[in-house]
């Protein structure tokens, strides 16, 4: 097995959910961290440095890499490439290695789901080397979001043009592509929908078949944030791209299952009909005969990766 030495890694957008759990993954591992975000981080383990700096302001970023002698930058808030490039160009050969958190949502498959494009060609699950989308910019609508809205960035986002340019430097870099992510800090509450009638203690739970039915890919955030503080520093993920799974991907009604263990209910899965309805609506707009089961299985191969949380544990916690 290739060692793996402790490094000094700064991470990029540490006070949301991932990069808290990257920050403590890493810590956890023996890494010296240097934690940036713009907002203070709460809960981040005490011998942690944290600066409070904005990822676009490149030269401060790099004055930061500088000033500390950081080996690695995990960079999670990669959202859109005219505010990446920028960044990219003034960390290259600066730092040891350039982790990108990407995501499941480069594939075509994703863009399947969302109408945007044809449904893929592709046998089996979907492993690193499934075509990506042809289509650009997954979250623009037909209409511009107001400059000063709270989700204007997702007019711009799209991590495949970011990805490409980070295959193309010189510095070592390593492409970790994320599933949806769950558990006690997700701030969307993936599962809510499910679990609000357990916790109520209602008799039944209710949505349209194809969203009961849909294989999709989550991971729980501690798991993810191992996979991530592994990644940074293994000898082997140096120029490689990895899909992050830490639990095989099941159906909907899978998960309800396991909830169901979880909250002691017992009631029925019913299939609703018509539209109404927030979930109904949503999903109605969805081609969910398209699954988004990704593999992980190249990053238990190549780097060892076992998750260190169980799926039981992981609901346990996130439930809490």
């Amino acid at each position: 097995m290739n060692a793996i030495e402790p490094r000094r890694i700064l991470v990029l957008g540490a006070g949301g959910m991932i990069g808290n759990a990257a920050v403590r993954e890493l810590t956890r591992a023996g890494h010296q961290v240097v934690s940036v975000s713009r907002t203070a981080q709460p809960g981040a383990p005490p011998d942690v440095r944290h600066i409070l700096a904005d990822r676009t302001d490149t030269q401060s970023i790099r004055a930061l890499v500088e000033s500390e002698a950081i080996d690695c930058v995990i960079d999670v808030l990669a959202y859109a490439l005219e505010t990446t490039a920028p960044l990219l160009e003034a960390l290259e050969g600066r730092i040891e290695r350039y982790v990108l958190v990407s995501s499941s949502d480069v594939y075509a498959a994703y863009g399947a789901i969302h109408g945007r494009e044809p449904q893929p060609v592709w046998n089996g699950p979907i492993t690193e080397r499934a075509p990506l989308r042809t289509s650009r910019f997954p979250y623009r609508g037909a209409q511009p979001r107001a400059v000063d809205a709270d989700d204007a960035w997702m007019d711009t986002y799209d991590k495949i043009p970011i990805e490409t340019v980070v295959r193309a430097m010189q510095t070592p870099w390593t492409i970790l592509r994320l599933p949806m992510v769950f558990g006690p800090n997700d701030r969307q509450r993936r599962f809510e929908w499910m679990a609000a009638p357990m916790r109520a203690g209602a008799d039944a739970i209710e949505a349209p078949a194809a969203w009961l039915d849909w294989v999709t890919t989550y991971g729980f955030e501690e798991n993810v944030g191992a996979a991530i503080a592994l990644a940074a520093a293994h000898p082997a993920a140096a120029r490689e791209v990895f899909n992050v799974v830490d639990f095989a991907p099941v159906s909907h009604r899978d998960w309800i299952a396991r909830l169901a263990d979880h909250f002691r209910w017992s009631g029925e899965v019913r299939t609703s009909q018509g539209e109404d309805g927030a979930l109904a609506k949503a999903v109605s707009r969805l081609k969910l005969a398209v699954a988004l089961d990704m593999s992980g299985e190249r990053l238990g191969e190549r780097l060892g990766f076992v998750p260190p949380v169980s799926i039981g544990e992981a609901i346990a916690r996130t439930f809490a």
